[in-house]
């Protein structure tokens, strides 16, 4: 029975791994340091049963690195959409903020970010345990049907197809109220 087999070494290291290569920076540190693992055994099991498409969007030019290392885009970005949404900008001026922000980003005609919303019906289970006597502390190993609020986020370039294991879990149910990096607070 595969619930109740010793979790590894092996486990622990590959667990880790997808994690940090799957949840986004800000969505793993909300987790981190949570529980104190040599004192609780935490279980979740997850089976995606369903799925829609809630939202889907393009965020040219930029990607949440590329924000994080210069700071000062993401304002050009903003002005830009702003212009954009102005109907007294000219097409003329938006094209010359396009071509300054994209001077300034290595890559920046060709580099585009994909976010994704996505509704996910699940089956799952999820439960905190006393490692010492076992008793759960939260939760219960009983399975039920749930519904998650998933947004991913790719990085893709022009001309070329995104690689399908690039995709990164930014927000989870809201947690970090969906993580944008890319408008206004």
């Amino acid at each position: 029975d595969q619930s109740t087999s010793k979790w590894t070494d092996d486990d622990e290291k590959s667990a880790k791994k997808f994690i940090e290569e799957t949840l986004e920076e800000r969505l793993r540190a909300k987790y981190e340091d949570i529980i104190d693992s040599s004192v609780h055994d935490i279980r979740f099991k997850c089976r995606p049963l369903d799925y829609s498409l809630e939202y889907a969007y393009v965020i040219p030019i930029l990607t949440r690195e590329i924000v994080a290392q210069d700071p000062s885009l993401l304002e050009m970005y903003r002005d830009l959409d702003q212009s954009i949404l102005s109907k007294s900008v000219s097409p003329d001026d938006i094209k010359e903020q396009v071509q300054k922000l994209m001077e300034r980003v290595k890559d920046g005609d060709s580099t585009f970010t994909l976010i994704v919303d996505m509704s996910v019906k699940c089956l799952e289970s999820f439960s905190i345990s006393n490692k010492e006597t076992g008793d759960i502390i939260q939760g219960s190993d009983n399975e039920q049907e749930v519904y998650h609020l998933v947004r991913f986020e790719n990085i893709a370039h022009q001309n070329k197809k995104p690689a399908l294991g690039n995709w990164i879990i930014s927000d989870w149910d809201d947690l970090l109220n969906g993580n944008v990096w890319h408008l206004k607070n």
